[in-house]
């Protein structure tokens, strides 16, 4: 049986920035299907980008109770 996945909605989840493992978990197929049907429409997947640094607020702020700041 042939598993049917709708064209206008495949391409509205890539431009909408789902990545490729979203792609292949959403419509249950390979990751490698994901990439040529998105080289096929001549689309780009947006390359997932996991942060290298992280700015810790330290500062101790005390809230003045009558004022609220």
């Amino acid at each position: 049986m042939t598993k049917t996945i709708s064209k206008q909605t495949f391409i509205a989840d890539v431009q909408a920035g789902m990545s490729k493992a979203e792609l292949a978990a959403k419509y249950e197929i390979p990751q490698s299907v994901v990439s040529k049907w998105v080289k096929a429409e001549g689309l780009k997947l947006k390359r997932e980008v996991k942060p290298k640094y992280a700015l810790v607020d330290d500062f101790v702020t005390q809230v003045n109770e009558s004022t609220g700041y």
